[in-house]
């Protein structure tokens, strides 16, 4: 798997007929499979200058885009170009303030992103204090976004909400006013919003998820709250909309809520595209090739926060395994530093400051196809030293990736899956690779295919019968770094998977 930098995950249908695989990736490069169980955000905001003036509207950007020379000249330009508009900027450094002083900029505030309560107080608060810190550079900020907050009152979460608001209020650091935004990225519970938050962010989706003007109405009366208290996040917007179309939009919104951020940006690799098509797709399982440094990753690096919290999402997926990715470099690494590898995937899992952390079996990249008796055993014992490893968590899958038909003998027993084909899509057609395919030992249900470079016409015809031949399925448009980002084909892939 060239390409992989950071995190990989795929997909699978596990124990029923028609499981596939597919690569696929996030921010810092992860990969998915997809499997079936029947044959048969940093963006841009759109800035528009509005002729209402009867109820202001005011813009709320969440700007995580790093500060490279001219990379935020827009957003410049647009607060320049429009000094009657309100600009609100999120700043999202690393995941949070990062570790030292950084640079800032009306109204600026700091991103912290809550992962839905799993944060204890303290870490928490540590981001708080570090985020007014900053002042003592002669930099300073008027608050925190806080995002992924609970939206209703589970485990303390009042509480929780309350002292983070409470905190941000008495830290001398921060501007006045001081400012503290909450994002449910939904409308929460009425008794979730009178704990210390100027705005609460009711929507965040795309723009085809925006529910119309009387159901906002209604959901928002029972908040008890003003327009004033609540924002909007809208991506995906077509780009088809015209600018009369988007005054329109902005004019109904705007009755209900005075922050709003839209931008034509897709979900795909800027906003969660991969955990979209998971919660979007229950019946469709995806097993997830986690990758973190071509391996586990080692301190003091790991525990790295980015790959901590998404990992963790995707376990809390009822339709998701994720596999810890190992190199075995065609059978050359050592085994011990495998093994210890195995050693450090099934230490998360016990690892008491990130529960939900773990994985569910082991992928392992560049394992041989030509035979030899030194190298079936270092396969059966890396295989066997899984399936015995009790911080690997279920099943324990072990899935080998040759990336081509293998020699027979690997197959007894050989691993859960074996990926025989990773290739592109006009080499997999051709004759020879069909030829040399056909010897493939596996049956269906132990059968991985991982094919790029598809036109994205054929995408879908594709898929549909390669689920008659491998039970795992993966296959993007991308030619290059295929497992780093979502191509244009995902989501007919995703779709085609989804079809019964």
């Amino acid at each position: 798997m060239n390409c992989v930098q950071n995190t990989t995950l795929g997909c699978d249908e596990r124990r029923n007929a028609n499981q596939q695989m597919v690569p696929s990736t996030w921010n810092q490069g992860m990969q998915l499979t997809t499997s079936r169980t029947s044959p048969s955000q940093t963006s841009n905001a759109l800035h528009i200058n509005t002729c209402v003036v009867q109820l202001p509207v005011n813009i709320l950007e969440p700007f995580y885009i790093y500060p490279e020379p001219r990379t935020w000249d827009r957003l410049h330009h647009a607060v320049i170009k429009h000094p009657t508009t309100n600009f609100t900027v999120i700043l999202n450094i690393d995941n949070g303030p990062g570790i030292t002083a950084w640079p800032t900029g009306k109204w600026t505030i700091g991103y912290i992103d809550t992962e839905g309560r799993k944060r204890d107080n303290a870490s928490v608060r540590e981001d708080i204090a570090r985020n007014a810190g900053w002042s003592n550079s002669e930099i300073a900020i008027h608050g925190i976004y806080f995002n992924h907050t609970p939206t209703s009152d589970v485990d303390g979460a009042r509480t929780y909400l309350k002292n983070f608001g409470t905190t941000v209020r008495h830290e001398e650091g921060f501007l006045e006013p001081k400012v503290v935004v909450h994002n449910p990225g939904m409308v929460p519970d009425a008794n979730m919003t009178s704990y210390h938050a100027d705005i609460t962010v009711v929507f965040e989706s795309e723009y085809r998820d925006l529910p119309n003007r009387k159901d906002v109405r209604e959901k928002l009366k029972t908040l008890g709250g003003r327009r004033e208290d609540y924002a909007h996040l809208v991506h995906s917007l077509s780009e088809k909309v015209s600018r009369g179309g988007i005054r329109k939009i902005v004019d109904g919104a705007r009755r209900d809520v005075q922050w709003l951020y839209m931008t034509n940006q897709t979900g795909l690799g800027r906003y969660e595209g991969y955990s979209g098509s998971i919660a979007e797709n229950p019946t469709l399982n995806f097993i997830v090739i986690i990758n973190p440094n071509s391996g586990p990753g080692s301190p003091p690096w790991w525990p790295n926060a980015d790959y901590v919290r998404e990992i963790r999402k995707l376990n809390a997926y009822a339709n998701v395994k994720t596999v810890g990715y190992i190199g075995t470099t065609y059978c050359q690494k050592p085994i011990e530093d495998v093994y210890a590898e195995i050693s450090k995937y099934a230490e998360w899992s016990s690892d008491r400051r990130y529960p939900g952390l773990g994985v569910t079996g082991i992928f392992f990249d560049e394992t041989p196809n030509l035979h030899t008796e030194a190298g079936q055993t270092y396969l059966e014992s890396i295989t066997q030293r899984v399936k015995e490893t009790k911080g690997v968590l279920e099943d324990r899958m072990v899935i080998h990736n040759p990336g081509t038909a293998v020699d027979p003998r690997f197959a007894k027993p050989g691993p859960d899956v074996t990926t025989v084909a990773e290739t592109d899509y006009t080499q997999f057609h051709s004759a020879e690779y069909q030829k040399w395919l056909a010897t493939s030992p596996y049956e269906r249900s132990r059968t991985s295919y991982m094919i790029h470079s598809a036109p994205v016409a054929d995408v879908e015809e594709f898929v549909l019968a390669m689920r008659l031949r491998a039970t795992y399925l993966f296959v993007t448009d991308l030619a290059e770094c295929c497992y780093q980002r979502f191509g244009d084909s995902w989501k007919i892939f995703i779709a085609a998977m989804s079809s019964v």
